[in-house]
């Protein structure tokens, strides 16, 4: 029996969680977030992208189509967007627990479900109007399913991935070679029934995968391993990546037939094996490309499963040790997940460990910099989003596909970090305005870095910064993108005077 103090403890863990990612939903969505909500009006199809290709087939149509659903509920999209993926996030998570519960782990589930609410990529990503925090609970119900041998529960996992991201395919290959591995003797053929099945219901987008797929390839060109390497290091910390490590040497050395007795085995063995092997095939697969940090957070929970595991199951075997140093042992292997990342201790967006703060909802305020801006032309760092928030403004700008530079609109490019390298690259763009986040920056701190550049801030929306170039452009030296005196005009009254 799981008992009802474990049971209430996670849900106040599950609680916890949901109120903290749920803090603050209603922020201007983020550069992939508004490519989705874009789409949630009229699926299938993006204006975000140039005309060639607006038929968007590049990430398969499940998380559209739900968006598209939300977008008829009597609230903000942000607000119900991102209220959903807390709540795949949460179900993942319990999915989670609930396989190592049923595993007889009760103890590791609840450590497990700690470390997992408590992780700031998953945090990230469950607040994030995005197809992740579905791929997770698809993802985690896959991995349920294959431990309790529940056939039903895998092919929904599946068709769920498949249908969410492409990089469910990862996980599916995983699985398939473990069910190849487990009945390579036995003759029964009946689990090739369950991908038939899966085939079937994937045959609709099927002829969209290899294109999808080929897609993606774009996000290999480039060498990123060395980088990736030290993202999978900090958030799989220094403890997880060596458990990781040992698992597969062991895997290796003990040949096919110890592995498929292990698949054979008990359902906390089977779980130790479909968590860490969808592991190893996911980085096989994704190491090289970019971004990458994304690409780990739908295995996250999962994962953490399995490396808490093969802890305890060196402790007990290897050691060995008694229980209670078992438990301390299992502690100081996953306190190391904090090496050499410790500012992973924390609550995301206010501690900053290993993320991507492109993919942040407290990112940029495009809603308030549109609002501030008006028709002026100006460079920023997410032109996607802004012009999301610009189109409610300017009904004249619906269906006008993607680059929007003779709109006025143009794209930073830029190290966010560097705010010499920042000024450089608007300078070099012909607009008024300038926009761009704080990044963790204060505002005096900023203003006072601006000052010393000869710059002065005419609004703070949010967590943003707009800027006029006055360097570049005096008041009778305007560029005349779009005409001054068509975009003049429509200056807020309080930066009239700018120009």
């Amino acid at each position: 029996m799981l008992g009802t103090f474990r049971i209430l403890l996670a849900i106040l863990l599950l609680g916890a969680f949901a109120a903290v990612t749920g803090w603050d939903l209603d922020g201007s969505f983020y550069w992939d977030e508004a490519v989705y909500a874009d789409l949630a009006q009229h699926p299938l199809r993006s204006d975000f992208y140039a005309t060639s290709e607006a038929i968007f087939t590049r990430h398969p149509p499940l998380y559209p189509l739900l968006l598209n659903g939300l977008a008829r509920l009597p609230f903000d999209l942000e607000v119900t967007a991102r209220a959903a993926g807390i709540a795949f996030a949460v179900a993942g998570l319990a999915l989670v627990f609930g396989a190592l519960a049923g595993a007889g782990r009760r103890r590791t589930a609840l450590a497990v479900l700690a470390l997992g609410c408590a992780n700031t990529l998953v945090q990230q990503y469950a607040q994030s109007a995005s197809m992740y925090a579905p791929l997770l609970f698809f993802h985690a119900l896959l991995a349920w399913g294959w431990t309790r041998r529940n056939a039903a529960a895998q092919v929904v996992g599946m068709v769920g991935g498949l249908y969410t991201n492409y990089l469910a395919v990862f996980a599916i290959a995983a699985v398939a070679v473990l069910d190849a591995i487990e009945h390579r003797r036995t003759g029964d053929r009946l689990w090739i029934r369950k991908y038939a099945l899966v085939g079937l219901l994937y045959l609709p987008w099927l002829a969209f995968l290899l294109p999808g797929l080929w897609y993606h390839r774009s996000k290999f060109e480039g060498f990123f391993l060395h980088w990736n390497l030290w993202n999978v290091v900090a958030t799989l910390g220094i403890g997880g990546v060596a458990l990781l490590a040992i698992w597969v040497r062991a895997t290796v050395s003990g040949g096919l037939g110890h592995l498929a007795d292990r698949i054979r085995g008990t359902a906390q063995e089977r779980l130790e094996i479909v968590a860490l092997a969808t592991q190893v095939f996911l980085l096989a697969g994704v190491l090289g490309g970019r971004p990458f940090l994304r690409y780990l957070a739908f295995t996250l929970p999962v994962t953490i499963a399995g490396l808490a595991l093969v802890a305890q199951r060196l402790a007990r075997n290897r050691m060995p040790l008694r229980p209670r140093r078992q438990a301390l042992f299992l502690a100081g292997v996953l306190a190391l997940t904090l090496v050499p990342n410790p500012e992973i201790v924390g609550v995301f967006p206010w501690s900053f460990s290993i993320h991507d703060p492109h993919d942040s909802i407290h990112h940029e305020d495009c809603r308030e910099i549109a609002a501030v801006v008006g028709n002026a032309p100006v460079t920023v760092e997410n032109v996607r989003s802004y012009f999301y928030y610009l189109r409610e403004s300017r009904p004249d700008l619906a269906g006008d596909p993607f680059p929007w530079e003779d709109r006025g609109i143009h794209e930073l490019a830029y190290d966010p970090t560097d705010l010499d390298e920042t000024l450089e690259h608007a300078g070099q763009v012909d607009t008024p305005f300038v926009a761009f986040s704080l990044l963790g920056r204060g505002k005096d701190a900023l203003l006072r870095a601006l000052t010393l550049r000869g710059y002065e801030p005419v609004a703070w929306p949010g967590n943003s910064v707009v800027l006029a170039l006055r360097k570049r452009h005096s008041r009778g030296n305007a560029p005349e993108t779009g005409g001054q005196e068509r975009w003049t005009a429509r200056l807020p009254r309080d930066l009239a005077h700018v120009f």
